[in-house]
């Protein structure tokens, strides 16, 4: 009896692990964890100079996923360093523009740098 419950932990756990780790993954919707992703395809300066937009592309997940589009934001004072604020998936259309020093708007999203409830993230919408 000993014995099949051992063999039955050691085959029930790790899957568990794995289920749970998969949850975690899907309802995860920290921004922070793509800092530093992708590769760096146009770079904006804000109007007052202070901040830059930066637009990356990458693709998770080889041939079968789709390509991201991220803007991570660093600042002359040190205040951002590449800090993810906005994350789309598929739809990677750059039409970039600033809206005001802190502000921009990006695939008919309105972000402020410094209001993270603006921040976008598509998997809140999906």
């Amino acid at each position: 009896m000993k014995k099949k419950i051992i063999i039955g932990s050691v085959i029930l756990l790790p899957i568990l692990l794995f289920l749970i780790y998969l949850t975690y993954q899907t309802f995860d919707y920290r921004l922070s964890k793509y800092n530093g992703k992708g590769s760096l395809i146009q770079t904006y300066t804000s109007p007052d100079k202070k901040h830059q937009a930066n637009i990356y592309t990458w693709s998770e997940g080889g041939a079968t996923v789709g390509y991201s589009i991220r803007v991570g934001i660093t600042s002359k004072d040190k205040k951002f360093k590449d800090e993810t604020v906005f994350w789309q998936y598929k739809n990677i259309k750059n039409d970039f523009k600033w809206l005001s020093d802190t502000k921009f708007e990006l695939q008919g999203k309105k972000v402020d740098i410094f209001d993270t409830k603006t921040w976008y993230n598509w998997k809140r919408d999906n």
